[in-house]
């Protein structure tokens, strides 16, 4: 369990998996994010040719009116890994 500070916006993370150095997932147990019900991100280094590649799949449940713009919750989660060479991300 971590707490994480991003800006003004407060997460705690429950850790469900951790293999390191191949894979952690971890899903968010409270937030003072507005909008945010919940929240399960997932990250694992594969084997890939010529390297490796780290693939990121993230799953968020929007609350109150967030509800109606799934667009712009998927643009908001995505922001962070756009156009970084070598990231492949699913939207869940």
């Amino acid at each position: 369990l971590r707490t994480v500070w991003v800006g003004i916006n407060r997460v705690q993370e429950r850790f469900n998996i951790w293999d390191e150095p191949h894979r952690i997932a971890f899903n968010i147990v409270s937030s003072n994010v507005p909008g945010l019900h919940s929240m399960v991100e997932d990250y694992e280094i594969e084997e890939a040719p010529g390297g490796a590649k780290l693939a990121i799949t993230v799953g968020v449940a929007a609350a109150g009116p967030f509800r109606l713009l799934p667009g712009l919750i998927r643009a908001i989660v995505a922001r962070p890994t756009s156009g970084v060479l070598g990231i492949s991300s699913a939207l869940a």
